[in-house]
């Protein structure tokens, strides 16, 4: 227990075993605080922990240890333990509402109700370690609770429980079903949002026309659904042929009729429209990547059937001016070139999101387009109140393209500012996320742990905002696979690709999970669906069909792939990392000292056991610590 542990509440007890509620707390990242400002930090502890020993008074609770920046106490009622860490969350919110955001110590809160064993002033057992474990995966400012405690509150207290899932930790032989806890009002004002005044028009305008050409395909049967196609049985790889059994659509850059420096925004609604449609699961639809190339190109639409193997294609254009704006689409045969569908679209931009939510809706009463009640609920969700921080993202999206360390911190300036403009915009949030994930991906950080604990912590607070939010579970996902927690990794990006199954860097995402999680066979198989939507995929996307053919000693086969994809390797230090090992095995001295130079000149940090270690199965590990340290890594 700590020596200076400031007026805690009242510490005893009789020994022996009891039932008892417990709550356990600690500080996030308090040991990068620390480092930042141990004299500051300390103090600021001290303050904090005199707020929550009172909280703790309130409700007749007792602390019972604490170390360093946590603290553990028990209650006789779930009653009040829930009700004093709903008082603790809301007193150290208000003492970190004049601090800087890198100076807040903000608590995650465990409850837990289970046996304990009560020794005197210490307790033990399976009830506190549940405590803890349920702690470290509630959101910073947040409380969690195990399914035993949820169901012991009951109604009891006017709050919604969140389901987080089952979580496999450490030392607990069964999983854990963990719940996060909103207050009723924040969850009610989560559920209904209030209606803007000013909407952005390009999404659902698209939304709205992307709904008539899937409805019109369907209605005049020019979707076969299970056609055979000649690309997936030359191929004979089952998952690839698997994924073209659906209709593949090309959506190319919609043309910006404007000034030039709004190219960016035509990209963006191109980007939005690829994403609302992916999230019909009976269409494959090709990703960003995949169509950039046609950008202000003039290609016959026959001609993607052959570079793309898409069997329709979407055009259009967006043209804005004040606050009008008017979108063309149309929809063509690649078979044929023929059009099939085309419509034009004028509206303001004040208060069209109502109106196009209606419009989504009559046509898909009208056409029988063949959506779920969940993805048409989807499809019509509302990004923004902003147009300006619409723009900001848009513009933020762009840069994050080049995969460059300086493109990267301006599209974190952008998506802040864009925050500023609505704090509530999840697009904003998971965006920003995302540059913090990249500093950590791509070796741009010399704080890798603060990096990954912001990018988790933006993930949930954005899928607390849009439940809907494929992106924001795809950090999530990323995000728990480096804290090491790759059954939740693996939930996360199964919701990710539930959402919108159409996503490429979901599904590279998801290869890249299994390949940690040991299964490398299976992660290929998710790398060759990815890299069908997404046939120019970023090098972090490749990073895992190279990783997966190292561990199942395939060392040529990682030469093929950067062979395949030259010029996309140049920043992605893991993958130079693993290259420098196939060489090395394949005995090309030479050539595994150029890349394990290059890997370590852009993250120093790299170790041979350091990156073993994190692959699931003996071994999976022995085979890549062979290779790499062959490579001659440390």
């Amino acid at each position: 227990m700590d020596d200076d542990t400031p007026s805690t509440p009242e510490k005893g007890g009789t020994s022996g075993r009891r039932l008892a509620a417990v709550l356990h707390a600690d500080v996030v990242g308090f040991s990068r605080l620390m480092a930042q400002d141990e004299g500051r930090t300390h103090a600021r502890l001290m303050a904090h922990r005199e707020l929550l020993y009172a909280a703790l008074r309130g409700y007749n609770g007792r602390v019972v240890g604490t170390a360093g920046d946590a603290v553990l106490a028990v209650f006789d009622s779930v009653v009040d333990a829930l009700s004093s860490a709903l008082a603790i969350q809301e007193k150290l919110k208000q003492a970190n509402a004049d601090l800087p955001q890198d100076a807040r110590l903000e608590f995650r809160i465990g409850l837990n109700i289970g046996d304990i064993i009560v020794d005197g002033d210490d307790i033990f057992g399976n009830g506190v370690n549940v405590a803890a474990r349920t702690e470290a995966l509630a959101d910073p400012g947040g409380i969690a609770v195990s399914a035993a405690f949820k169901e012991q509150v009951g109604n009891r207290i006017p709050v919604a429980f969140e389901d987080r899932g089952l979580h496999t930790v450490k030392n607990i032989d069964e999983p854990l079903h963990v719940f996060a806890v909103t207050t009723g009002d924040g969850a009610a004002q989560h559920r209904a949002r209030p209606k803007p005044r000013r909407k952005i028009a390009a999404l659902l305008l698209v939304g709205v026309a992307i709904c008539s050409l899937v409805a019109v395909a369907f209605v005049t049967g020019v979707f076969s659904i299970g056609q055979e196609d000649p690309v997936a049985q030359d191929s004979g790889d089952a998952v690839v042929s698997a994924v073209l059994q659906k209709p593949a659509i090309a959506v190319l850059p919609f043309e910006s009729r404007g000034a030039a420096q709004d190219s960016y925004f035509g990209d963006g609604v191109t980007e939005e429209l690829i994403g609302s449609l992916g999230r019909f699961s009976d269409l494959l639809v090709l990703s960003w990547s995949a169509v950039a190339p046609y950008k202000s190109q003039s290609v016959p639409v026959t001609q993607l059937s052959m570079d793309l193997g898409a069997d329709y294609v979407v055009t259009g254009s967006v043209q804005r001016s004040d606050d009008n704006i008017r979108i063309t689409v149309q929809l063509s045969d690649t078979s044929n070139g023929l059009l099939i569908w085309s419509e034009r679209y004028d509206a303001q931009m004040t208060d069209l999101f109502e109106v196009q939510d209606r419009l989504v809706r009559q046509m898909v009463a009208a056409l029988a387009v063949r959506v779920t009640l969940q993805e048409e609920t989807r499809v019509a969700a509302t990004p923004t109140e902003s147009l300006t921080a619409y723009d900001l993202v848009l513009k933020g999206r762009d840069l994050l393209r080049q995969v460059v360390r300086e493109a990267n911190n301006e599209a974190r300036d952008l998506f802040e500012r864009a925050l500023e403009e609505d704090p509530d915009y999840a697009d904003a949030i998971a965006a920003l996320g995302q540059t913090h994930l990249n500093d950590l991906s791509f070796g741009w950080t010399f704080r890798p742990e603060y990096s990954l604990e912001t990018a988790i912590a933006l993930a949930r607070k954005a899928i607390e905002l849009d439940p809907f939010n494929a992106g924001a579970f795809e950090l999530l996902a990323a995000g728990q696979k480096y804290s090491g927690d790759l059954a939740g990794a693996e939930r996360s990006i199964d919701q990710a690709l539930e959402i919108n199954p159409n996503n490429a860097m979901s599904h590279a995402e998801r290869c890249s999970i299994l390949m940690f999680s040991g299964r490398p066979a299976e992660a290929l198989e998710a790398s060759a669906f990815a890299l069908r939507i997404d046939p120019y995929p970023r090098s972090d996307q490749l990073n895992c069909p190279i990783g997966s053919n190292l561990m199942l000693g395939q060392y040529q086969a990682v030469l093929d792939v950067f062979a395949a994809y030259p010029g996309r390797m140049s920043e992605e230090p893991v993958s130079l990392m693993f290259r420098a090992g196939a060489y090395a095995m394949l005995g090309q001295a030479e050539e595994a000292e150029e890349y394990r130079a290059a890997a370590l000149a852009r993250y120093p940090f790299l170790k041979a056991q350091n990156i073993a270690q994190i692959f699931k199965g003996e071994e999976n590990r022995q085979t890549v610590l062979k290779a790499l340290q062959k490579a001659g890594f440390d």
